[in-house]
């Protein structure tokens, strides 16, 4: 079988991973990716790793794993302590009744835990104190709520067919049949709406197929083993014990087919539509696509000459996408062919922008797209001057570096970092140009200035003993 599935379209399988935010992504998702832009997340932005379309083990496959995990230590606990509770009340009834109820609640809250873990791939069994949550409760009550919808359909269904016993039958086992999908879906979702929503209950059935069919056949067989086998195999027929036997072996089954129905979701890979992305992430993943959508039409725009009206596109995904530099970056490209003045005043608020996020070589980038299409282009912030300087400097843009420097000079001679743009722009000289007379102005503010740092003082005598 194929490995991971998208995050976003279920039928799809995943070529993209994000390791960070655990999302997978297919090509629906990243349609610009087809013409050579990188993959990012939708929810950290971050490049997307290649995904191999690996096998993962069926779960049918795997049962001896699901056994050991009835093993795990707070399994157990929960087995024991039902136990004891049950051989404890099992002389008076009306305390037997009440323990049993008690056990069933904590017993299904544990299982509604187990699952959802396993399906998000953690081996690590669930806390004990989890069942005792305000969610616990909630999701057992809406479990509870689900069960009764269901249930008087059945008998609003019995009701309308009257004598045919055939149909009814057929009916009961449908209504049987999806009791386990409805229970899926609410430890997964927790969402009581899509427990009961046929269309959601169909849809798992229909992706998990001959799994499903497996997993439900698995557990109706084992849950009918609990009464039988103790009485077949020990002969055991006094009341209380055989009580103690059957809570023992239904505890202890259930972690294990809980276990077995969560690998079973995370090996189809939430093959439930949105199963475990939070609203936040449909957002983004709906203000992406919107985003995708208007930067196709901008394409169309510039393919057609209509430069003002592929900017308002883009300005349009900038909104749904407000962190999107590559949007910004094509915004400022435009502007070029539009009007100078609107250009200049774009790039400043950019570059401003991705410097204080602290962004500089994307504001770099910006600063050089910009220069290239406008050669008078300047900037009037000597922060912002200084920020450039030294990635300008280190990716060999020494030109645009030393204007930068000799702006900052001019905007404030004052400026106490001035120092160090002034060393750069001697290395620029010295090392680079090999312009030894540029280099000498530079070199002597550096040794003759007082109150400039050591290191850099050092630095400046180092390319002074080079000049000689």
């Amino acid at each position: 079988m194929q490995g991971h599935r998208c995050s976003f379209h279920p039928t799809e399988y995943a070529d993209w991973a994000c390791h960070e935010s655990a999302r997978f992504y297919c090509s629906k998702c990243m349609p610009a990716a087809d013409s050579g832009e990188p993959a990012r997340c939708l929810l950290t932005d971050i490049p997307l790793a290649r995904q191999a379309h690996h096998n993962i083990t069926p779960f049918w496959s795997k049962i001896n794993s699901f056994i050991f995990y009835a093993f795990k230590p707070n399994c157990l606990i929960l087995s024991l302590a039902i136990t004891a509770l049950v051989f404890i009340s099992a002389s008076n009834k009306t305390f037997l009744i009440f323990s049993m109820l008690i056990s069933m609640i904590a017993l299904s809250a544990y299982a509604f835990l187990i699952i959802d873990a396993v399906a998000q791939g953690k081996s690590k069994a669930p806390s004990l104190f989890d069942i005792f949550s305000i969610d616990s409760i909630a999701l057992l009550a809406k479990y509870a709520f689900a069960q009764i919808i269901l249930g008087v359909v059945a008998g609003v269904l019995i009701a309308l067919l009257g004598k045919f016993v055939l149909l009814i039958t057929v009916v009961m086992i449908v209504l049987y049949a999806i009791f386990p999908a409805s229970a899926l879906l609410l430890a997964t979702q927790k969402n009581l709406s899509s427990a009961i929503n046929p269309v959601e209950i169909y849809s798992l059935i229909q992706n998990m197929g001959s799994g499903y069919l497996i997993l439900y056949g698995l557990s109706i067989a084992l849950l009918s083993l609990i009464v039988y086998t103790p009485i077949a195999l020990f002969s055991i027929t006094d009341p209380r014990t055989l009580l103690v036997s059957v809570s023992a072996s239904l505890s202890l089954t259930t972690c294990a087919l809980s276990a077995m129905a969560g690998y079973a979701i995370y090996q189809y890979q939430l093959a439930l539509g949105y199963s475990a992305i939070e609203e936040d992430t449909k957002k983004i993943y709906n203000k992406q696509l919107k985003s995708q959508q208007l930067i196709a039409r901008a394409n169309a725009y510039v393919i057609e000459g209509r430069f003002a009206e592929a900017i308002e596109m883009l300005a349009k995904a900038a909104i749904e996408q407000p962190d999107n530099f590559d949007i910004k970056r094509r915004t400022n490209a435009l502007m070029a062919h539009v009007h100078h003045e609107k250009l200049n005043d774009y790039s400043r608020q950019l570059i401003i922008e991705l410097i204080e996020k602290n962004q500089v070589a994307r504001a770099c980038d910006v600063f050089l797209d910009t220069i290239a299409s406008d050669k008078l282009f300047h900037i009037d912030d000597v922060n912002v001057c200084f920020a450039l300087i030294e990635p300008l400097y280190t990716r060999g843009h020494y030109k645009p570096a030393i204007n930068l420097i000799v702006r900052l000079a001019k905007l404030q001679r004052d400026f106490p970092k001035l120092a160090e743009a002034y060393l750069t722009a001697a290395r620029i000289y010295v090392e680079h140009w090999a312009l030894p007379d540029k280099a000498e102005p530079y070199i002597k503010y550096l040794l003759k200035t007082p109150g400039i740092d050591g290191g850099i003082r050092q630095a400046a005598e180092r390319l002074e003993r080079t000049l000689q």
